[in-house]
């Protein structure tokens, strides 16, 4: 196997693993914010989708403290409060 081959495998893997982290995180705040609101229209559910990680991250972090999920979304369309 050649170097470019073994580095190319490995960045394949890396990034395997960032976007099998990705869905574990969006599982989990999907499964979170269904447990304290109830379900999620599809609407939440496709936004939740296109989130890179940093933002799932703060999500999870407003749904510690949010009153609703109303709440918990303000956080993306408006990320300063």
């Amino acid at each position: 196997m050649s170097p470019l081959w073994r580095e190319l495998t490995r960045e394949a893997e890396d990034r395997g693993r960032q976007e099998g982290r990705e869905e574990g995180q969006r599982r989990l705040l999907a499964a979170q914010l269904t447990q304290r609101f109830g379900s999620l229209s599809r609407a939440v559910q496709a936004r939740l989708a296109a989130l890179p990680a940093e933002q799932l991250e703060a999500l999870a972090l407003r749904l510690v403290v949010a009153d609703s999920l109303h709440d918990v979304l303000a956080l993306l369309d408006h990320p300063q409060r």
